[in-house]
């Protein structure tokens, strides 16, 4: 009789597992389901921004990959000024050689550059420049709102000097 017990027994502890073996599925169909509704958790250049992390660990040269300060200060004002806007273009970014990061977006024969520094010793700044134009340099107090104008120029023709879209 116990042989005959003893899988009945596994039975028993079978069907909770099976049943919460099944619900863990349908949460994760679920997530799945709402992440392709909502779309991604990161904008492009967000994302291209993260992948830059991959690059730590040292080569020929020493360290590759950015600094926390640099990291840090790129997807700050990244984030900031990409959540307010309407039309996102799409930025790529890369490390220099200390370790900052430089992100550019392009758009109709322009382009808004982002330079985050590797410490603080040095400024963020911002550079922009249309076509063979001389290039414009932003490099006191910068912040996502700046940011976010720049953009707006890339894809808006909301050109610098002209009244910034906070004050229309």
């Amino acid at each position: 009789m116990p042989i005959v017990m003893f899988p009945m027994l596994e039975w028993s502890f079978a069907q909770p597992l099976h049943a919460m073996m099944v619900q863990e599925q349908q949460e994760a169909e679920d997530i799945l389901t709402c992440s392709r509704e909502s779309g991604p958790p990161f904008s492009i250049t967000q994302t291209r921004l993260l992948e830059l992390l991959d690059q730590s660990g040292e080569d020929d040269y020493g360290e590759r990959g950015p600094t926390q300060y640099a990291f840090k200060n790129a997807l700050m004002l990244i984030s900031q000024a990409e959540a307010a806007l309407v039309d996102k273009v799409p930025g790529s970014s890369v490390v220099d050689s200390n370790g900052g990061i430089r992100t550019t977006w392009h758009y109709g024969g322009r382009q808004v550059r982002l330079i985050c520094p590797a410490a603080p010793d040095r400024n963020v700044y911002i550079y922009q420049q249309a076509g063979d134009a001389k290039p414009s340099i932003i490099n006191e107090n910068v912040t996502a709102s700046t940011l976010r104008n720049r953009l707006l120029w890339l894809v808006a023709l909301v050109r610098p000097g002209k009244p910034s879209v906070d004050s229309l």
